[in-house]
């Protein structure tokens, strides 16, 4: 395993070991290479939604979720 890929903080790092496996587990072969959250749903039994499908989300909710709560 090549460290200096890694982040300098152990923190850092579970989130990267993390990140990766999730990676392979989806079945990407680079680390450039775009994360389908809706086709990997399939596979990880978890439900992605639209913002668009979600009724009575207010305007402060849907602003946080894409910004500080993301």
């Amino acid at each position: 395993m090549d460290e200096t890929r890694f982040p300098p903080t152990y923190k850092g790092r579970q989130y990267e070991l993390r990140a990766m496996g999730l990676r392979d587990f989806a079945g990407l072969r680079s680390d450039d290479e775009p994360l389908d959250p809706f086709a990997l749903s399939e596979y990880a039994r978890l439900m992605v939604v639209d913002f668009e499908q979600i009724n009575g989300l207010s305007k402060e909710t849907r602003e946080h979720l894409l910004g500080a709560g993301s």
